[in-house]
Formats: structure tokens, sequence, C-alpha cells
């Protein structure tokens, strides 16, 4: 997949709510260390986990934003298409990191759902 960030994402203009809510996901992903789960259950895929602040401290535990009356957040893509480990979005449900990665995702997110 060469160089992807999750960051690299597209969301409607001015649209930082859904953007406080993906940040808090990656960096709650990030602590549980669930990257690398994904990566060794993908293998061969490999992955360089790059992050801006020591996530051990307590203060980058980033507040979610409040989603308790539920949030569905729309994830597009081309496809389907098999990239293999990266992703095969041609199996259903879709199997790989990033299908992995969305998943996490929506189970640290509670009350959020990803369609």
């Amino acid at each position: 997949s060469g160089i992807i960030s999750p960051r690299a994402m597209l969301t409607r203009k001015n649209d930082t709510e859904t953007r406080q809510i993906i940040d808090a996901g990656i960096v709650r992903l990030q602590m549980n260390r669930a990257l690398f789960d994904y990566a060794a259950a993908n293998a061969p895929f490999s992955f360089v986990e790059v992050t801006t602040c020591r996530t051990a401290d307590p203060d980058t535990n980033l507040p979610l934003p409040d989603v308790s009356e539920g949030r569905v957040i729309k994830v597009g893509a081309i496809g389907p298409y098999d990239w293999h480990q990266d992703g095969n979005y041609t199996a259903s449900p879709p199997v790989g990191f990033w299908p992995d990665f969305l998943r996490g995702l929506g189970d640290v997110l509670e009350n959020t759902t990803f369609e």
C-alpha cells in the first residue's frame, strides 16, 4: 500500500467533530497496540506507526465528542478490489489490515457506526 495515512481521509469542510472522533479512535487503537495485531493477522503487512505525542501520557486520552445519540460515518471507496493483505473488498465481510482497522475504530468508538 506504500505510504497511507488514515489522516489523509477526506471529510466535509469544517467537520471538526468527525475528525475529532476519528482522532480519538486512532489514539485508542495506538494505545492498545491494535495496529500491530492487525498487521500480524494480515501478514505480510508492514507498517510504521508514528505518533506525535506519547500515547502513554494521561492527557493524550482524547475525550470523545458526545455521540450518545449515535453517529453514522459513511466511508467511500473505489472498488470492490482485492488488494490482498491490505484489504480484500471482494470478500463479505471485507478482510485485511484496513478493514480490521475500520472495525477496530468502530469497536473503540461506542455508538458510532461506519457504513
